[in-house]
């Protein structure tokens, strides 16, 4: 699953204790398929380190919180990871256009 990975983001992170979940045990099983695997562990405590630090976390009005947002930013990630140099390609956030 995650030999072409390019990329691991575990988030909610601060629902952790309430569930029985290993995050390192998760990593370490994902390196031992790609050894270089950036991994990043999210949580909403990270938006209030931006906002510490001054800058201004944005958050999606549209949809819904859960994994809604998740599959938004997924498809993001895809569009920009398949936009070719000096093309665009436009990808609506919004729910209300299906």
């Amino acid at each position: 699953m995650f030999a072409g990975a390019d990329l691991l983001v575990i988030s909610k992170a601060d629902r952790l204790p309430y569930v029985d979940f290993d995050v390192e045990r998760c990593i370490a099983g994902a390196r031992r398929a790609r050894p270089e695997l950036p991994a990043f562990v999210l949580s909403e405590s990270l938006a209030r380190q931006f906002a510490a630090a001054g800058l201004t976390p944005l958050r999606h009005r549209v949809v819904t919180p859960g994994d809604g947002r998740l599959a938004v930013g997924q498809a993001a990630v895809a569009a920009a990871l398949l936009a070719t140099p000096g093309e665009s390609r436009g990808v609506s956030l919004s729910t209300r256009d299906a």
